[in-house]
């Protein structure tokens, strides 16, 4: 962190970013994410992100 702080400050305000958009727009973020684990229930990621989302 102290050798890099202007990419830990980068991927700090990306992560805040993409949870942002991802708070926003759930069923998009869901269906992005089914795309590329298809091995995940859209039903299962709502759900998980519904929980989870007012953590962040």
């Amino acid at each position: 962190i102290a050798d890099n702080p202007d990419l830990v400050a980068r991927f700090l305000t990306a992560t805040h970013n993409a949870f942002k958009w991802a708070k926003e727009n759930p069923e998009e973020t869901c269906k992005l994410h089914v795309e590329r684990v298809p091995e995940v229930a859209l039903d299962d990621c709502m759900g998980s992100l519904k929980a989870t989302l007012d953590f962040v």
